[in-house]
């Protein structure tokens, strides 16, 4: 989409914030007021503080009472600036109510365009697992009799199966919200998951994922995505740009942190390092299927075997906290040993792996994954053992 102009001019002797904030204050003062909107206190100095902290490349914190009409200011500063500067605002939420509140019909977005005559160029940045998965739906489409599944397949684009033609025009597809009918069980099996080994798939190119991304990385107003993607993104950035890949998240010129308390779970969660019993156990698993010599499956049925264990001591030694929902390990010498036991034969695999790196890639990056975590773990539980 061609890039908007800014909603007011500026002349080479103006400075931009000057003429920013008169053309705020008339939208707030009379523009606005004239179509029926309230005008606020609260409004006027968050768009004040604004207005200084864009110009003078800081960070806000604004905290406004429910219906004060801060989305307003925030989104008015946002589109602005992203024109001037010729990068997208990313605007981060909290869940997807806040998400839809923007950009639903009759939402501030739309509110915001009516009121002033903009038209605003937004897009939705939304996480891998809201894409269906070719690489899993294909196959299990030819040998299923579910209706859903079917039904999916049948609605897939005809360039997508095409592969033997060049990509001259596409349509996006594959997000969730398109096919409302399929359960959450039956979506699993469809959708994009950790364990797929997206950079060697034959179908990237043409993924529903891919060509999605592609749409929102063009926006040229405003990006608006959750906080779990934006931390995504902030995790795998520079890891995406060492193996040649681009960021999840464009360039952009600012961004705002609707409902910012939340962010810290979010933050968690994106991250920290996070294991569970299942994870290894798919991962070696699926190695097992591979050509593998005899000593390395010997190898992987003891990791499974003790990573049983391991979990079922971790379950045995912990306590709830109460008025949370974490639990409290009580550690002993015996899960160290177990760990220290885990924790050098997964190194083991992850080396045997390394010969078949071509096929495994992605499993041998979890395996590593797994690993690197448990040695972090492992040396948090020798020093809290020696405190």
């Amino acid at each position: 989409m061609k890039s908007q102009p800014i909603p007011f001019t500026v002349s080479k002797t103006e400075n931009f914030f000057d003429r920013l904030g008169d053309y705020v204050g008339d939208v707030f003062y009379d523009i606005l007021p004239e179509q029926g909107y309230e005008l606020r206190d609260e409004q006027i100095y968050m768009a004040f503080q604004l207005e200084k902290a864009f110009k003078n490349k800081r960070t806000i914190f604004a905290e406004a009472g429910v219906g004060t009409g801060k989305t307003l200011v925030y989104l008015l500063y946002a589109i602005c600036y992203a024109r001037h500067r010729g990068k997208p605002a990313i605007i981060s939420c909290a869940d997807e109510t806040l998400i839809e509140q923007l950009v639903k019909k009759n939402g501030d977005i739309d509110k915001l365009e009516k009121a002033l005559g903009l038209n605003v160029d937004v897009r939705l940045a939304k996480a891998r697992e809201n894409y269906v998965c070719m690489k899993k739906l294909d196959p299990l489409a030819n040998r299923t009799n579910n209706e859903e599944v079917l039904r999916v397949h049948d609605e897939i684009p005809d360039f997508v199966y095409d592969t033997g033609a060049r990509l001259r025009s596409f349509e996006r597809y594959g997000d969730r919200k398109e096919y409302p009918w399929v359960s959450d069980a039956t979506w699993e099996k469809i959708a994009w998951d950790s364990l797929q080994q997206c950079s060697t798939c034959e179908w990237r190119h043409r993924s529903g994922q891919t060509l999605n991304r592609e749409y929102y990385r063009h926006a040229t107003d405003v990006i608006i995505c959750s906080h779990d993607f934006y931390m995504e993104h902030v995790w795998t950035k520079e890891s995406r740009k060492r193996e040649g890949q681009m960021p999840l998240l464009p360039e952009s010129s600012c961004v705002v942190f609707d409902e910012g308390h939340l962010l810290e779970f979010a933050a968690q969660k994106g991250l920290t390092y996070r294991y569970n019993l299942e994870t290894l156990s798919n991962v070696l698993t699926g190695y097992m299927g591979q050509d593998v010599r005899e000593e390395s499956l010997y190898l992987v049925e003891d990791i499974l075997t003790i990573n049983d264990e391991w979990f079922q001591l971790l379950g045995q030694n912990s306590t709830a906290v109460i008025g949370s929902n974490r639990q409290e390990i009580d550690f002993s010498p015996e899960m160290i040993e177990m760990a220290g036991d885990l924790h050098k034969k997964s190194g083991a695999i992850t080396g045997a792996a390394c010969f078949r790196c071509r096929i495994i890639h992605h499993r041998r990056l979890l395996c590593e994954n797994y690993r690197g975590i448990l040695g972090i773990f492992l040396v948090w539980l020798i020093y809290s053992t020696k405190r």
